[in-house]
């Protein structure tokens, strides 16, 4: 997630490639959405819908990488760790299973989680572009902090179900998996790996989610805070 500086703190050259990164990964989501809502025009094909948004959706997720990097060398306040569990998260839901499984691609969960993503982004980048440009709606923040409410958790239980129908394949294919004996003296079960990883979904969810919650309130009820101020203070005035 790229957050922003302090808009007087950062530098112009920075500010102006936050702002540039944020419109690319808007736009790109925006053409996400728009490709998987053309193929569903066309018939209800989900591995279609699916293909369609992923043509964009992989590029994306390949280019928010830089989002580690941005936490990493502090042009963002936020953390390189929460960035990159976030982004490997996706990363390995996108890629490892439904890229790399095309069975999983005529599941609904799978168009759905990328229609969900894309409704999400299409949000919160032109949000953080916005902030830096000090040229943010209220809309804007209203929607950025309404609408997660169900895009979040829609899209975690997308990405759960995935993963859940995906390990027949992962056990019957043996895929990701490394065996001993080799010459690194290493095992590795991927399918077991994805077990505990159910289980901590929610944990990690609710984690990320409740400090949603927490900027929500603080974010929506600052206008109402002001608004009340300014109304007492004409009241004396009067």
């Amino acid at each position: 997630m790229t957050k922003h500086r302090d808009h007087n703190n950062a530098h112009p050259a920075i500010r102006g490639y936050l702002v540039l990164y944020n419109a690319v990964q808007g736009i790109g989501w925006s053409l996400c959405l728009a490709a998987c809502l053309s193929a569903a025009e066309k018939g209800p094909d989900r591995q279609s819908i699916f293909l369609a948004g992923s043509v964009y959706a992989r590029w994306l997720q390949f280019a928010a990488f830089a989002e580690i990097l941005h936490a990493g060398t502090g042009i963002v306040p936020s953390s390189p760790v929460t960035n990159f569990l976030q982004w490997l998260g996706r990363a390995n839901a996108l890629f490892m299973f439904a890229v790399g499984i095309p069975e999983l691609q005529h599941l609904s969960c799978a168009p759905l989680m990328l229609i969900v993503w894309s409704l999400g982004e299409m949000i919160r980048y032109p949000w953080y572009g916005l902030q830096l440009l000090h040229a943010c709606p209220a809309w804007l923040t209203w929607l950025r902090y309404n609408a997660f409410l169900l895009l979040y958790p829609t899209g975690v239980v997308s990405e759960m179900l995935l993963l859940w129908k995906g390990l027949p394949y992962l056990r019957s294919r043996d895929l990701y998996s490394i065996h001993m004996p080799n010459k690194y003296n290493f095992a590795w079960d991927y399918a077991i790996f994805i077990q505990i990883m159910l289980v901590l979904y929610p944990y990690l969810w609710w984690g990320n989610f409740s400090s949603l919650l927490r900027q929500r309130s603080k974010k929506l009820k600052a206008p109402v805070a002001a608004g009340g101020q300014r109304a007492a203070a004409a009241g004396k005035e009067d």
